[in-house]
Parts: C-alpha cells; sequence; structure tokens
C-alpha cells in the first residue's frame, strides 16, 4: 500500500473509533429527578432504547438456557451480556441490577461499550475479507465508504442484537469465501460454527448455510445431478452441517428441549407473537408508521436514504448489481448473501433502519470491488474519482454530524429539565406509553401525571365508533394542564394510518396544530448538525429518531380548551372511514321498526372484520326471529376476542360505549353483562383492565343521567376485581340509593383490602347506623379516631368535626369530647373550631 494509502486508512481508522465512541456516556446527566435523589447523589442515568433495556434485563435473567426470558432473539447476546456484567461487577464491586439507578447506568454504558467495539470489529472483519480476496485497494475503498455510516455509528451506541448480528453475519460469510476457496473440512467446520453462533443470534443466519451449499455444489466440475451426487460424497459440507447443529443446539437448547417456547405467542419477547407483528398479521402501534409503505421498495427509497444518505445508497445499490453482472465468483456469492437476506426482511409490514445494519458491510464490499475494478481494468477516468469521492465526503460528514447527536444532551432530558423549571409543581402533565414516551423524564412526584392512554382506542377497532372514540380521548384530556410527547412515540404512527384509525390521525393532527385547546410552547430537537450545516431527518422512521433524537412537544392548556376539545369531538363522526352516520340511520331504522332500512344502511357498514356492526345486526335478525342468521351474525361479532391486534377484555367496554353514543343504553348494559358473566379464566390483570374499563363505561351512563345502570356498571366492575377504587364508587351509588346493608358490606370489603381509608370508615359508619347496627357504627368511628390521631396524619378539621357529629349522634358524648380535645391539642389551630363543635353537645 502507498503513504497515501496508508496515511488514508490511518485517518479512517482514528475517525471511526471516534465516531463510535463520542458521546459513550450519553444518559448520564445532573438532571436528578426527585423520586431517584439520595443523599450525595449528583447524576442520574436515562435511557431511551426500548430494544437495549429488554436485552439488558434478559441478559440478568438468563438463568436457566432450556427457559430464556425471551425467544424474539437468540440467547447468544444475553449470554455475551451476561457474561460482560458479571465480569464488571467483580471488578467493580458494584451491583448491576438493570432496576436499580446505579445499577442501571454502569449495566448500559459497560455493554455499550462492547457494541462500540464490535463495530469496529466489523470493520476489520470487512478489510481482512476485501484484502484476501480482492487487495489493499479494494479493503480501503470499502471502509471508506461505510465506516462513517450514521447506520452504523447509531447501532454502536447500543447493546441491542444488530451489531453482534452483523459481525457474526460477515464473519460467516467470509468463512464460506474461505471454504469456497480451500476446500479444506476444517474451514468448513469453522463455516458451520459461525453460521450456528449467528443463528443463535437471529435465526435467519442460517441463511449463510445456503450461501455454503450453492458455492459447494457449484464448485463442482460435473454436470447435472452428478454435480449435487458428488456434492454429497464430499465430507466438508458435512462437517459443517454438524457444526451448525450443534452449535445451535449448545447455544440454544431451548430448540430442542422446550421447542413450545419457540410457539408460544403471548406478549413482544416471544419469537412468534415478533414474527405476527414483523408480518402485520398483529398490529401494534408502533408498526402503524409502516401501514402504506412498499416492500422492498421503501427500504431504498426511504431507510437507506436516512441511514447512510443516497450518494451511499446509489454506490450499495451498483455495487451489487456489478457483483451479479459482471463480479467474479466471491462477489456472486456475498451478492447471493445480500439477495436471500433482503428477501427475508424486505417484504415485512416493519421496515425498520436498523434492519439494513447486516447488509451494510457486504453491500460495502461490493462498492468497494466496484470503484476499483472500474479505475483498474475498464474506465478509468476522472469521473469515477470525482464520484466516489463525493459519495465518500458526503457519508463522513454526515456519520460526523450524526455522532455530533451523542455529545448534545437528549432532547427529552431538555424538556424535562424545562418542565421543572416552568411549569408549577401539582400542575397536570399529560404523557403517552409506549416505547419513545416522555415517562421517567420528568419527576412524577412532583408533578400529576395522567395518561392519554391511545391503546384504549386502538385495540378497540371496529368496536367503537368514532363518536365514541372521540368521547373518550376527548375526556383524556379534559383536565390537562400541560402535555408532553414526542413525535414518534405516537403522532407519527397514527397520522400514517387515518383508514385505519380516523379518530387518533385526526386527533394528533389537530393536538399539534393547536386545535384541542393546548396550546404547543415549546418544541426540543437535537437534529445531526456539522459546521452550521443541519441534517432535517424529521421524516426519517420513527425508531431511527426515537432511539436518540426525537422531537419533543410541549404544550399548554388554553383558554379555548374546553371549546376546542367539544368542537373537535362533535365532528370527529364526519370523519373519512367513520361508519357512524351509517350506524345511526341503522339504530333509528331498527327502533321505528324498519328493518328492512335498518338492514340497508348497515350494508357497508363495517366491513374490514369483526366489530359493531355484526351486533346490530344480531339485533335485528332477533327482531325477526331469525336465529340462524343472528347466532351467525354473533359469531362474528364475538370474532374479535380472537384478533391479537385487538384487547378482548375492552371489547365488552368499546361496543357499550358506541351503544350509549348511539342511544341504545339498555343494550348497552347487556353487553356489559354478557362480557362479565363471561369473564371466567382471565388472568388477574385483564381482570383489572376490564374492572377498570366498566368504571367508565359507568361513567358515560351516569353523564346520560341514568344512575341505576350506572350502579349496576359498577357492581360489575367490582365483582370484576376487587380493590378500593371499584368497591368504593359502587358502595357510594348503593349508599345513595338507601341500600345499606349492601353498602355497607361493599365499604367492608374495600376495608378489607385496605384498612386505613378514613373516608371509607366514616361513611360505612353512616350505612351501619342506618342499618340499625350502633356497634358497627362505633367501630368505624373509632377506626376514624385511631387514624387521625396517628403520630404524623394531621387529618383534616372537616373529617374531624363530622366523626366527633356522628359520636354525638350515637349517644358517644364523652368519646367525642375526648377526640375533640385530642385533636385540638395536636392542631392548636382547629382549636376555636372544635371547641364550637364540644359546645353542641351541651
Amino acid at each position: 500500500m502507498s503513504p497515501w494509502g496508508r496515511g488514508l486508512l490511518v485517518a479512517a481508522t482514528v475517525a471511526a473509533v471516534v465516531l463510535r465512541t463520542t458521546g459513550w456516556d450519553r444518559g448520564l446527566s445532573d438532571f436528578v429527578l426527585s423520586e431517584a435523589e439520595t443523599p450525595g447523589r449528583t447524576t442520574s442515568f436515562y435511557q431511551f432504547h426500548p430494544d437495549e433495556s429488554t436485552l439488558i434485563s434478559a441478559s440478568l435473567a438468563l438463568d436457566d438456557p432450556t427457559q430464556p426470558p425471551l425467544t424474539a432473539y437468540g440467547t447468544l447476546p444475553m449470554y455475551l451480556g451476561r457474561a460482560v456484567l458479571e465480569t464488571v461487577a467483580v471488578v467493580t464491586g458494584n451491583e448491576l441490577a438493570h432496576t436499580t439507578e446505579g445499577g442501571r447506568g454502569l449495566a448500559v454504558i459497560s455493554l455499550r461499550f462492547v457494541s462500540m467495539l464490535l463495530s469496529l470489529a466489523t470493520l476489520v472483519a470487512m478489510w481482512r475479507l476485501a484484502n484476501t480476496v480482492w487487495g489493499e485497494a479494494t479493503a480501503l475503498a470499502a471502509v471508506l465508504l461505510v465506516a462513517a455510516t450514521p447506520l452504523a455509528i447509531q447501532q454502536a451506541h447500543f447493546y441491542t442484537v444488530d451489531g453482534l448480528f452483523a459481525l457474526l453475519a460477515l464473519m460467516s460469510l467470509a468463512a464460506v469465501v474461505r471454504a469456497d476457496g480451500c476446500r479444506s473440512s476444517w474451514a468448513y467446520m469453522v463455516a458451520g460454527l459461525l453460521i450456528g453462533a449467528t443463528a443463535a443470534t437471529r435465526l435467519n443466519g442460517l441463511l449463510t448455510a445456503l450461501v455454503l451449499a450453492a458455492a459447494h455444489f457449484t464448485a463442482s466440475p460435473l454436470p447435472g445431478w452428478r454435480r449435487v451426487t458428488g456434492g454429497l460424497r464430499s465430507p466438508g459440507i458435512w462437517y459443517a452441517a454438524l457444526a451448525t447443529v450443534i452449535t445451535v443446539i449448545v447455544l440454544q437448547p431451548h430448540l430442542v428441549l422446550n421447542p413450545e417456547s419457540m410457539l408460544q405467542s403471548t406478549g413482544t419477547d416471544d419469537f412468534a407473537y415478533s414474527v405476527a407483528i414483523a408480518r402485520g398479521e398483529v398490529l401494534r402501534p408502533w408498526s402503524l408508521a409502516d401501514t402504506d409503505t412498499i416492500p422492498y421498495l421503501h427500504f431504498w427509497t426511504a431507510l437507506w436514504p436516512r441511514g447512510g444518505g443516497w450518494p451511499l445508497t446509489l454506490m450499495l445499490a451498483a455495487g451489487w448489481l456489478w457483483a451479479v453482472v459482471r463480479g467474479e465468483r466471491t462477489d456472486r456469492l456475498i451478492a447471493l448473501w445480500c439477495a436471500l437476506y433482503f428477501l427475508t426482511i424486505g417484504g415485512l409490514h416493519t421496515k425498520h433502519v436498523r434492519y439494513l445494519l447486516p447488509l451494510l458491510a457486504p453491500l460495502g464490499l461490493l462498492a468497494g470491488h466496484m470503484v476499483i475494478d472500474l479505475w483498474e481494468r475498464r474506465w478509468r477516468s476522472r469521473w469515477v474519482v470525482v464520484g466516489v469521492t463525493a459519495a465518500v465526503l458526503y457519508t463522513w460528514t454526515y456519520g460526523a454530524a450524526f455522532a455530533g447527536i451523542y455529545r448534545t444532551e437528549d432532547a427529552r432530558i431538555t424538556a424535562g429539565r424545562w418542565i421543572h423549571e416552568h411549569v408549577s409543581p401539582g400542575a397536570s402533565v399529560t404523557v403517552e406509553r409506549g416505547g419513545f414516551s416522555m415517562r421517567g423524564s420528568f419527576s412524577a412526584s412532583v408533578y400529576q401525571e395522567h395518561d392519554l392512554n391511545t391503546t384504549t382506542v386502538f385495540a378497540t377497532r371496529g368496536y367503537l365508533t368514532c363518536g365514541a372514540a372521540a368521547r373518550y380521548m376527548a375526556g383524556r384530556l379534559a383536565d390537562a394542564d400541560w402535555m408532553v410527547i414526542t413525535d414518534v412515540n405516537r403522532y407519527r404512527q397514527f397520522t400514517a394510518a387515518p383508514d385505519l384509525y380516523p379518530v387518533l390521525a385526526s386527533f394528533y393532527t389537530a393536538l399539534l396544530d393547536g386545535d384541542l385547546g393546548l396550546q404547543p410552547v415549546q418544541r426540543f430537537k437535537v437534529y445531526p448538525r456539522l459546521a452550521g450545516w443541519a441534517f432535517d431527518d424529521d421524516d426519517a422512521e420513527p425508531s431511527f429518531l426515537g432511539f436518540d433524537h426525537p422531537a419533543v412537544h410541549v404544550l399548554r392548556q388554553g383558554a379555548d380548551h374546553d371549546s376546542a376539545l367539544k368542537a373537535w369531538r362533535e365532528q370527529a363522526s364526519g370523519l373519512s372511514g367513520c361508519d357512524d352516520a351509517r350506524y345511526h340511520a341503522g339504530v333509528q331504522a331498527m327502533q321505528a321498526e324498519d328493518l328492512e332500512g335498518a338492514e340497508a344502511a348497515l350494508a357497508d357498514a363495517g366491513t374490514s372484520g369483526p366489530g359493531l356492526v355484526h351486533l346490530l345486526r344480531v339485533m335485528i335478525h332477533e327482531r325477526r326471529g331469525d336465529a340462524a342468521r343472528s347466532r351467525i351474525a354473533m359469531q362474528s361479532y364475538s370474532a374479535g376476542i380472537y384478533d391479537r391486534s385487538l384487547s378482548a377484555v375492552l371489547l365488552p367496554w368499546a361496543t357499550a360505549s358506541s351503544l350509549i353514543d348511539l342511544g341504545m343504553l339498555s343494550e348497552a348494559v347487556r353487553i356489559l353483562e354478557l362480557g362479565w358473566e363471561r369473564r371466567s379464566g382471565l388472568k388477574a390483570g385483564d381482570l383489572e383492565v376490564m374492572s377498570k374499563s366498566y368504571l367508565h363505561a359507568g361513567r358515560q351512563l351516569r353523564e346520560e343521567g341514568r344512575q341505576d345502570m350506572e350502579e349496576r356498571a359498577y357492581l360489575m366492575a367490582a365483582d370484576l376485581w376487587e380493590s378500593p377504587m371499584t368497591l368504593n364508587r359502587a358502595a357510594k351509588l348503593v349508599s345513595e340509593r338507601g341500600a345499606a346493608k349492601l353498602a355497607l358490606s361493599l365499604w367492608d370489603r374495600s376495608l378489607r383490602l385496605h384498612d386505613e381509608q378514613v373516608n371509607v370508615h366514616r361513611a360505612a359508619a353512616v350505612d351501619a347506623e342506618r342499618f340499625g347496627q350502633h356497634d358497627r357504627a362505633i367501630h368505624h368511628l373509632d377506626r376514624v379516631v385511631g387514624l387521625t390521631l396517628t403520630e404524623g396524619a394531621r387529618g383534616n378539621l372537616d373529617t374531624a368535626v363530622e366523626t366527633a357529629r356522628h359520636l354525638l349522634r350515637l349517644g358517644e358524648g364523652d368519646r367525642a369530647e375526648s377526640y375533640l380535645r385530642d385533636m385540638a391539642h395536636r392542631s392548636p389551630e382547629w382549636e376555636d373550631r372544635l371547641q364550637a363543635v364540644s359546645n353542641e353537645s351541651r
């Protein structure tokens, strides 16, 4: 290599190291939330990469290889993570529990260094493969092309499976090339070991085995089937197969000893469930951004340009085509691997920039070889130099600008600081759920954190009318003083799918336009920036932004909050994609006994799957006395419980909410009862969710003036999930209508769960008195006395006054006097008021 080439290589290597290690401690901040404050603590660690958090937690939880904590990824990244964390724990003497403040920061930073090393090792592997096959010039060209891509820099800053998979995939491909060249049994065994290790990271690592097979069977000079039979007689291919199988089984014994773990599909940690999401069989909020993207093409028109820039994208595409058309045998083997891998990801519903990382090095090799081939043997021209130089300079500029992100505080932390500096303590701040939300970026103990919970509307598609959905979302914002969201957590996703979720798309569009009574006051965003040149990437793939540089929007309640929400809610039923007009027309016709008209009105409604329209058809068929068609329609209505994109436990509420919106209150209660009757077999968490949805339905019925129906909904909620929240609401309603015995029973059930509820004891005392149980009333009042006199509990003046008066009413004058004296002693500022109550008894 010439001196200038050597100098260029050294400079590129140093720069690559700097770009990958800059900002290695990003997330470590002097902004410490009150709930994390401890004596001497001056910093906190913030982690915003959900996949990284999941993988590190799984690494720490991996105790039994036959029962891995997650199967969405292979176990090798967990083994590596666990080994590194155990080593760091021994060396530092610190706890590395991912759930503790100090342990989380040390664990994450330790593994991020591993990820940086993996990324640099990939460049080394690139150099070695290119240098071995094509020489130093090609190796240098390949490294210069891809070493500074933002895609590689980003993935080097987080410990996920992508970096390890990219390295192992390249190493296994290099082993295949070596085996193809020397035909040694040892080379085949090494290839098999590396293929197995790659598959133990992600199962599609087995694709390299197909490349090895293609290389092996096409190397023979024999014609036709004799080439295949001759290849099968060669021991090398069998050594490779055996090494692959043994490696996969050793690293992932659950595939043999617990194969059902791969079929389990209960959450995103499961392989089968993750595959279903990736293929679009199950929709999740984060997958909506890919709704209208074109398979395969989207990677080249949107993802590669953001991950590496347009010049590099064109170079990589040209390099692959050159390899196929004019390349040598090794070029075509690498091109085959690229094609096989791209076939497995390109047609998926979910399309993420990080999926391209394993392709970066192989395509970079092909592009580098194309460049040198053009220069040395075919079209030696200044245009080749100009074109390649421009591509390299742009890529390195973009990469350097992108690396600058990690030297700047994350916008979520900056927004959290701003909230603490400008928002009054105690104010309500509404946030979203999701992997890129603002949860944890401000203190939940200083502010009232309210959950926007768009998931409820998302998980009931087809069962919730647009009017009911808008009513729900408006209710979530009713008490919002402030709201803080990122642009890539829910906004980008729902606005990309207006046909599927018209209300949520409209909600987020109106929200950021300031049309929901919440006015935008701040926007925080870190852009890739270098020497005053900023790369505007607001339209990039959401996770590419969400990992390290989303935009954060802070909104404040305006004077027109209520009127704006009302106006938006009233127009929601007429949004494109909403069938509310058909539903209302069908219900009106049904109520007028015009069953033909009702059926005609509903003919084109809800044609995309299970949902409310089928229940309305059930009602039509029942009115006709057509039991067979009614049963078929009910089956169509109930099919939603098997749709994994929906929440089965929320469907009764969604249907009831829609029926309330349509004015069918009795039918709404009946649907709630039907869901309650079918509660058997539900898990505790599902029962809690279902119960809370019934409370919401009860509030809707109260707004319609039906307290009797509200009470019925509350009683079912309390039966679904016993908690003070559900029992107390039901007891209050029952008490208000004078059913003291039932109310007292509900109060007692609540107190058995939590006995230190002062107001519940007071209410129970009132109902016990009504029910004629004097001693029981005294018992509850004694508990009120004891709780309000407890050391450190200053109580409430009105509580003390009403408790004393109740004791007096029950003839317990001495107890009342003693209580008043004790309270006056504990709270001298109340003495005059308490003395006045005491005088009432004389």
